[in-house]
């Protein structure tokens, strides 16, 4: 029988686990603090002895039968790992591979090394953000998302073009234009990209471009890129989607991300397909 210590009767409800399945030898304690809050404690299990698994002191005697006896009663809660993730952390773990892959190829052309290859970018910068414009100014996402159509960056892109005497990039095929869960997914995508732009707008000032002049797109929120960011993930998880629904968002990120893959390579004059060479490590400083 293990016997839980004293000091976790005063959490509030908690999961045990075995890692391993016949005579224990890990047990995870998972200590629910708040809807919000989780932290594990990973102990080992050593002749006979619970322990922490950081401290070589015995917490509590045990015996060789994998056996639980809870030191208070408990609710039966049935959580996975994957369903302690948020919306917005799942969105990001399930898209973290094809999202890699487009800032590798992003890096790969050197958009940053001379106008020529910036224009480029500003033109593949024009279309993406032109399909996701109508999403930023969709009412029901508005009313989810307080000023959301504010954060669209269309206008601030075709304005980055024309400070360089250039326009938007005129793309010959239809542009997608995604509505419903799927827009979700595109919304994440091009909102996550302001974050993420942080580097980006470091190496367009090296151009002497700045939110003022050829850059305004990649400028940070007022509020700062983290604290949006933080206030946009928030309205994200609220907006209580069904599992079904999650996941067509998640593919609608996919799809957000290989159009300005394939957008990217039109631009760029790459061939069909084309990836970062192997091995690429884009250099972000």
């Amino acid at each position: 029988m293990i016997y839980i210590p004293k000091l976790f009767c005063n959490m509030t409800d908690f999961i045990c686990s075995f890692v391993n399945d016949s005579v224990p030898k890990y047990l995870k304690i998972i200590n629910f603090h708040s809807q919000t809050q989780i932290s594990h404690h990973l102990f080992f299990i050593d002749s006979g002895s619970l322990h922490l698994r950081s401290s070589e002191k015995p917490v509590v005697q045990v015996s060789s039968k994998p056996s639980i006896k809870f030191c208070r009663s408990s609710k039966d809660i049935h959580m996975s790992e994957t369903q302690e993730l948020t919306f917005a952390k799942r969105l990001k773990e399930q898209t973290a591979t094809i999202h890699d892959s487009v800032d590798n190829l992003v890096m790969s052309v050197e958009p940053f090394t001379n106008k020529e290859n910036y224009i480029k970018f500003l033109k593949l910068q024009s279309v993406f953000h032109k399909a996701v414009d109508h999403i930023y100014k969709d009412p029901e996402l508005n009313k989810a998302i307080p000023e959301l159509e504010y954060m669209a960056r269309y206008d601030a892109v075709t304005q980055d073009l024309a400070d360089l005497g250039d326009k938007p990039y005129e793309y010959g095929k239809p542009l997608p234009h995604e509505t419903g869960n799927k827009a979700i997914g595109w919304l994440y995508c091009a909102e996550g990209s302001n974050l993420g732009a942080a580097f980006l707008f470091k190496h367009a000032q090296k151009l002497d471009y700045n939110g003022e002049h050829g850059a305004r797109h990649l400028a940070p929120h007022p509020n700062g890129r983290g604290k949006h960011w933080r206030a946009f993930v928030e309205h994200l998880n609220a907006l209580g989607l069904s599992p079904e629904a999650e996941a067509e968002a998640i593919q609608g990120a996919k799809d957000a991300f290989a159009f300005y893959k394939v957008v990217l390579r039109e631009t760029f004059g790459l061939p069909e397909g084309a990836e970062a060479p192997e091995g690429f490590v884009p250099h972000r400083h």
